[in-house]
């Protein structure tokens, strides 16, 4: 359970026992009842015990609901205090009670079931990690959510997440620039961009990018159909970075940005040597 729903919890706990010890309270025997839900109740939600407290003889549990809504709640039909019942978020139908001298609301529960409760979310491990790669010589921080493969010249993250996917290619190509980054700023723009349109010829509208730490030169695409493309160089060689993505709804793909920029923002050229890690490289035929 979260920590304010404890809280809450506790608070009115620590009320009843008040109470309770205040006016000696012993169940009422002159209660009144009034059943205010012609059908049965639905509520989702987590019921917290009472701690051994039996609130008008009959009420021994707290239920709060999704929207935090918190009702009394009690149950001819199930035992409440099995474990099976505690910690974990359930549909619970019955009658909605309100007794004369108690102001908040009960549930008496009817029936218990998990059919219509979504399953929780799988936690995604968010660490991140500083991968480098001693072929095409780079290093990125990604989080262990990605799935990494090696190939000839080329690395590919993807990311599932139910049917959908993200991935991210960074790939070489050896030798294609005139330039070997010594020149001035404006002769290596040109470059880059005269170099990524010879690898793909229907990029329109460049943007100039600042890349990672070290400020790289960058050129960013955007396609139509929402790849991203950037490409930078090292020497004479171009790296193109691709960025691609099933569809996704306006927040996901928010979040699938937003988790690109942050790989981009550490990307950064490695000096290849021996100080470098060196990983295995699958020998895999796939192409970017």
């Amino acid at each position: 359970m979260q920590m304010n729903k404890i809280n809450h919890i506790n608070k009115i706990k620590i009320f009843l026992l008040c109470a309770f010890a205040m006016l000696g309270f012993n169940g009422c025997a002159s209660s009144q009842m009034h059943v205010e839900s012609s059908e049965p109740f639905k509520i989702i939600g987590e019921i917290e015990s009472l701690g051994g407290i039996s609130l008008n003889k009959k009420i021994t549990h707290l239920l709060e609901a999704e929207d935090g809504k918190v009702y009394y709640a009690y149950s001819d039909a199930y035992n409440l205090d099995d474990e099976k019942y505690q910690n974990a978020k359930f549909e619970f139908k019955g009658n909605i009670i309100k007794y004369s001298e108690i102001e908040r609301q009960a549930l008496q529960i009817q029936s218990i079931s998990k059919d219509n409760i979504e399953p929780e979310k799988a936690q995604i491990d968010q660490s991140v990690y500083e991968y480098i790669n001693s072929s095409i010589g780079f290093s990125v921080k990604i989080q262990k959510s990605w799935e990494l493969s090696e190939f000839d010249y080329g690395v590919k993250l993807i990311k599932n997440n139910a049917e959908q996917s993200s991935t991210i290619n960074f790939s070489r190509h050896v030798n294609l620039l005139q330039t070997n980054g010594s020149e001035d700023q404006e002769q290596r723009k040109f470059d880059i961009q005269s170099s990524a349109q010879m690898v793909d010829t229907n990029l329109i509208d460049p943007k100039y990018i600042s890349i990672g730490p070290d400020s790289l030169i960058g050129i960013k695409y955007t396609k139509n159909d929402g790849t991203i493309l950037i490409f930078t160089a090292t020497g004479r060689d171009l790296i193109q970075i691709r960025f691609s993505h099933d569809q996704l709804s306006a927040l996901d793909l928010l979040e699938e940005n937003a988790a690109f920029n942050e790989i981009l923002n550490s990307f950064k050229f490695m000096q290849t040597g021996s100080n470098v890690e060196q990983k295995p490289i699958n020998q895999d035929s796939n192409v970017l």
